[in-house]
């Protein structure tokens, strides 16, 4: 945490802890390389630091959450995943897919458990 964020939470002017939205995690992933195609399944990663800050890559964040979509949550086979290209998934990143709304709702919840877990640090 910054400084400047600490000196305002001990001011006791600074609202609840830091929290992250399912909608910005979302964006983060969207919109940024987060996913990594394995022959297991989608690693979707989200990178934050402490203060609540995204990152585009590990090496600059305070940690690194993931989840993961595997060719289950799809109805596919191994052989069939295999044949996906990534516009196949790419495609699929929308909250109205369920294994997808899901990866979103998980890296919600590490996210805000982990952020509340430092703020108690604090």
């Amino acid at each position: 945490m910054n400084e400047e964020m600490r000196a305002l939470r001990m001011s006791g002017k600074a609202a609840n802890p830091k929290r992250v939205t399912r909608e910005e995690i979302f964006e983060q992933l969207t919109k940024n390389a987060s996913a990594e195609f394995e022959d297991y399944g989608v690693d979707y990663y989200i990178h934050i630091g402490d203060d609540g800050t995204f990152y585009r890559c590990f090496d600059a964040a305070d940690a690194t959450f993931t989840a993961t979509i595997t060719p289950a949550d799809y109805d596919l086979t191994s052989e069939e995943w295999a044949e996906k290209s990534p516009e196949y998934f790419y495609d699929r990143e929308t909250l109205d897919n369920t294994a997808f709304a899901e990866v979103v709702d998980n890296l919600t919840e590490q996210v805000n458990a982990y952020l509340a877990e430092v703020d108690d640090e604090d």
